[in-house]
């Protein structure tokens, strides 16, 4: 009796679910252009003059469909981690259900990050680097070249963006609930030394996901190591009356 109750909820949240994701695709087609032109603000924000080509009669549409699935696809993911979560709800103890909630958070969180942060900076910034050798060039009058751009070949500069800007994010965020616990009892000495491990990580992180210029991998660095080092002076405000049982030795 038990088990099909279960296989009703389950059979129940699926189908919401789905219905959830069918309509999702169904309201990208009908903003397809909208759509369309939100991924190509960033680059016509660096050149204005700047227009696409397509030189396959079916290269429009894929660009299209691969677009709707992506926004859909991420929408996708989180009514499903939502789901997942009210499922086995009943079954963890507070302390569990605490736990994952803040997992949970976490990745929606740097889910959002992530978006910003290629959108916004990543994006242009990359877009205009390698754009620039193109400029420089022309400058130079030594050779010319022109620049056509195809619309699918964008998609996929900005997918890989996004791809490894999403993975550093949620790496960032584990690195911070790892903290969380750390900051429990630890040592001033222990800080010191996790704060050269974490610069590190963090620099390499920029080189990463920025393109090959000091000026981005500065600023990106920069932005981590600044969140890095708010997220320990809030701790040290939370747990100031005693919570953590600061080591001087």
């Amino acid at each position: 009796m038990f088990l099909y109750q279960y296989f009703i909820e389950i059979k129940n949240r699926f189908f919401l679910v789905f219905l959830s994701w069918i309509c999702t695709i169904i309201t990208c087609f009908f903003y397809k252009e909208i759509l369309l032109i939100v991924m190509i603000k960033p680059a016509l924000n660096t050149d204005s003059n700047l227009y696409f080509i397509f030189t396959d009669v079916k290269e429009l549409f894929n660009v299209y469909v691969h677009l709707i699935f992506f926004f859909t696809n991420q929408i996708f993911g989180i009514l499903l981690i939502y789901h997942l979560l009210m499922f086995f709800y009943l079954g963890l103890y507070v302390v569990e259900f605490k736990k994952i909630k803040k997992v949970i958070k976490s990745i929606i969180i740097s889910l959002f990050l992530a978006i910003i942060t290629s959108y916004y900076f990543i994006i242009p910034i990359s877009w205009y680097f390698f754009l620039n050798f193109q400029l420089l060039t022309n400058d130079t009058n030594l050779v010319s070249f022109f620049f056509e751009a195809k619309v699918s070949e964008y998609f996929h500069f900005i997918y890989q963006i996004y791809i490894v800007s999403f993975l550093s994010f949620q790496i960032l965020g584990v690195s911070i609930l790892v903290l969380n616990n750390l900051f429990v009892s630890i040592k001033k000495k222990e800080i010191r030394f996790l704060r050269k491990i974490f610069y590190f990580c963090f620099v390499l992180f920029s080189t990463i996901i920025t393109p090959p210029d000091l000026f981005s991998q500065v600023v990106v660095s920069f932005f981590l190591i600044l969140c890095f080092e708010y997220f320990i002076f809030i701790k040290i405000l939370i747990f100031s009356k005693g919570k953590i049982n600061w080591v001087t030795n």
